[in-house]
């Protein structure tokens, strides 16, 4: 994720608070190398099927080229290990080390925000999963497209700010995120009505445009796990659990709370 390269790159003056957690090293490590895994999982959120590859070498120089849908069945799996590995390491540090105040809230957060990398995921399998289908079909059509993009762009770029906003301890970056859902949503809603008039004027194109609500649903969900990882910030740095809270209360919120985390 080009966004969360501060802190991937080791950077500790953008991430002081963390550099002081000695104790959770081990969970920091395993948690970069998660987030390195999710831009991949998301990077062929629009493309056609089969049509984009990626080449790779094996150690006696040949070479594979997967196509987007197993590269992404291949991320997936690997987000799926790191997110196993997490929890463990989460539940040996809570045993080992009892953690205790701003302490215990980073590994708490550490461990939702793997959950919802997972998940984003997951929702991002299905987009290849159907992608791959429509490809297939003897009746694929580009209906749809466009949103798809739009809202693809979207989530992906949430996602990314929100890993940042976590990587900097930065909750009026998060709050950010929190805004850019709301025109997700639109988007999406906008999107759903827009095919829905196309179905009721050829409804000989019902199953495509299904197939490319069911997409556009599961990158909504990406949007909202990028939206849930923003408040996992909000709450580790400021203490206050906003969840459910509308935008305007965030606001408030961050503007009379002090920082808990530097």
């Amino acid at each position: 994720m080009m966004r969360a390269s501060v802190w991937l790159s080791g950077d500790s003056s953008s991430a002081p608070f963390l550099t002081r957690c000695i104790a959770v090293s081990g969970l920091m490590h395993a948690l970069m190398a998660a987030f390195s895994i999710s831009p991949v999982v998301m990077s062929a959120r629009h493309e056609r099927c089969g049509t984009p590859v990626f080449q790779s070498s094996s150690h006696s120089g040949s070479s594979a080229v997967l196509s987007v849908p197993d590269q992404i069945k291949a991320a997936e799996n690997a987000v799926n290990a790191w997110e196993i590995k997490i929890d463990e390491l989460v539940a040996t540090l809570i045993a080992r080390r009892q953690p205790a105040a701003t302490d215990l809230r980073l590994v708490l957060v550490i461990s939702k925000i793997v959950r919802d990398l997972e998940r984003a995921g997951d929702e991002a399998n299905k987009v290849a999963q159907m992608a791959q289908k429509a490809h297939e079909s003897a009746h694929a059509s580009a209906i749809g497209l466009s949103e798809v993009r739009a809202i693809g762009d979207q989530v992906l770029r949430m996602l990314g700010d929100a890993l940042t906003a976590f990587a900097r301890m930065d909750p009026e970056m998060a709050l950010d995120v929190a805004r850019d859902d709301k025109e997700v949503d639109r988007t999406y809603e906008a999107a759903l009505r827009a095919l829905a008039t196309h179905m009721i004027e050829d409804p000989q194109e019902i199953g495509s445009v299904l197939n490319v609500m069911w997409v556009l649903r599961a990158l909504e969900r990406v949007g909202d796990h990028a939206t849930n990882i923003a408040e996992h910030v909000i709450y580790l740095v400021k203490g206050t659990d906003i969840r459910h809270l509308s935008v305007t209360n965030v606001e408030e919120t961050l503007k009379t709370t002090a920082n808990l985390v530097n």
